[in-house]
């Protein structure tokens, strides 16, 4: 019965193979495509992006300028020549018919000056991103020796992993923060040159 206890007790001062080798390797050899992925996001994505930003810049300049100018052109129709005498019935107008310019205006104005900045902030992301999954997966490599060199020291192996986690879920953060810059790139891109509504039976 000793023996069967001093063995348990051996047992329980060595680390898992099975869970050790199973675990830090699959984390490992889904990091290396990550990463490999990773330190080449940032050349494709300027690749990607780069002309499609300037050319929608250009575009919701435009847009702006053609929604303001016909934002002009509907106030003038609906105010009152200056020159005429003044007529309260003339002041009572309906401001319904300028609402869409001026909110599409406003939009055009606001994804114009608001693209370039976009354009930069992902491209951080992707360098940002590189390196902190670079740093992962020398951790899975680093947590995985520990665990098996130091496992009697288990606050050393166990703060390797936490911190290996964090890593991750920074990592986790900066892949949501490309995607939400990129959708709204992508959006930006799309209202610089709208699909104009055709009505059915016309043919284009």
């Amino acid at each position: 019965m000793t023996l069967h206890l001093e063995v348990a007790a051996a047992a329980s001062q060595l680390p898992d193979p099975a869970w050790g080798f199973g675990f830090g390797g699959a984390v490992f050899i889904l990091s290396v495509p990550a990463t490999w992925a990773s330190m080449h996001l940032r050349g494709k994505t300027h690749l990607r992006l780069r002309k499609p930003v300037d050319i929608a810049f250009a575009g919701l300049t435009e847009r702006a300028v053609e929604k303001l100018q016909d934002l002009q052109a509907r106030l003038n129709a609906m105010l009152p020549d200056p020159t005429t005498p003044f007529n309260p019935s003339d002041v009572v107008v309906d401001p319904s018919s300028v609402h869409k310019p001026v909110k599409l205006g406003i939009r055009a104005l606001k994804e114009r000056n608001s693209i370039h900045r976009q354009f930069r902030w992902i491209l951080r992301v992707c360098s940002v991103l590189k390196t902190v999954t670079i740093a992962f997966t020398t951790m899975v490599l680093i947590s995985t020796a520990l665990y098996f060199f130091t496992f009697v020291n288990t606050w050393l192996w166990q703060a390797s992993c936490w911190t290996t986690a964090g890593v991750f879920v920074i990592a986790v953060i900066l892949v949501a923060s490309y995607g939400i810059l990129d959708a709204r790139i992508q959006r930006s891109i799309e209202h610089a040159d709208p699909i104009e509504d055709t009505p059915v039976g016309v043919a284009s």
